[in-house]
C-alpha cells in the first residue's frame, strides 16, 4: 500500500484536520461603548480596577479590545 504525504493512503478521504484558528476581531473604544453601553470613563475605570478586559496597544495612539473579551465580560455581567 502506498501512503500520501500526510500518512493516509491515496484513495481514502484525509481524515487529519488542522489546527483551529479563530480570528478574533479588534474593536475600537466607540465599538467597546456602543457594545457595553459604558463610556470611556467607565471602560478605563473599571479596567483600572481590574474589572475589565485589558485593552491592546496597536500603536502608539491606537488601543482596541479582543471582541471575545468583551462578549465574556457582557455575558457574566448578565450572569
Amino acid at each position: 500500500m502506498q501512503l500520501v504525504k500526510n500518512g493516509t493512503p491515496p484513495n481514502e478521504p484525509n481524515t487529519q484536520t488542522a489546527p483551529s484558528t479563530v480570528k478574533d476581531r479588534y474593536l475600537r473604544l466607540p465599538d467597546v461603548e456602543q457594545q457595553t453601553g459604558c463610556k470611556k470613563s467607565t471602560v478605563y475605570g473599571l479596567m483600572a480596577a481590574g474589572k475589565f478586559p485589558k485593552n491592546v496597544k496597536l500603536t502608539r495612539r491606537l488601543s482596541v479590545w479582543r471582541e471575545s473579551e468583551i462578549q465574556q465580560w457582557i455575558a457574566g455581567q448578565s450572569a
